[in-house]
């Protein structure tokens, strides 16, 4: 996320998913240019994935549910980088990059409504393994409050098309595809 103040650089890629150039987080998303963003999924004990409601002050789908964790990689660092630093950033846990398992990659291609501008990135979704214990619950700079649910409850939520949820159903349902491939998610917590 940015604010006013703060000026995020970040790659442009193209279809190929090479870096291009460098452009500042506004100019990048005013042109609609290629980008990439990282996505955690974090899980618990109970396969339970922790969704974020965005907060108001959001640049990009503010007071809407998502996913744990999801923010912009930045020009000169990796993607397991920009996992963890999203990470800390939006939920305040701090994980080492080893705890970071990524699900591959989607393409995504959306009109921002409130900002009447494209989004046009790739992500990068990763899988990691978390506690209630060391979540934020409260809100944060871009997060307004999370709330743990099922994986089951996850897929009805966002299957919603009137929901609150970003616009991703496509997005949604490839990385649950990922973790079932993991065994994530078919018996309901671990519950067989």
């Amino acid at each position: 996320m940015t604010t006013n103040s703060d000026v995020e650089w970040l790659e442009v890629v193209g279809s190929d998913c090479r870096t291009l150039g460098v452009y500042d987080f506004d100019t990048l998303h005013e042109l609609g240019l290629l980008h990439k963003v990282v996505h955690v999924w974090l899980i618990d004990d109970d396969e339970r994935l922790l969704v974020q409601k965005r907060a108001h002050a959001c640049l990009n789908w503010p007071d809407l549910w998502h996913i744990s964790v999801a923010g912009h990689h930045r020009a000169g660092e990796t993607l397991l980088d920009a996992a963890a630093r999203e990470t800390e950033e939006e939920v305040r846990v701090r994980l080492p990059q080893t705890e970071f398992l990524p699900l591959g990659v989607f393409r995504f291609d959306t009109w921002i409504f409130n900002r009447d501008q494209w989004d046009r990135a790739f992500i990068f979704p990763f899988l990691a393994r978390s506690t209630d214990a060391n979540i934020a619950t409260g809100p944060t700079l871009e997060v307004a409050r999370t709330e743990w649910v099922s994986l089951a409850a996850f897929r009805e939520r966002v299957a919603d098309p009137h929901g609150p949820w970003i616009p991703q159903l496509d997005y949604y349902l490839y990385v649950l595809q990922a973790l079932g491939r993991l065994g994530l998610g078919k018996c309901g917590g671990g519950r067989c």
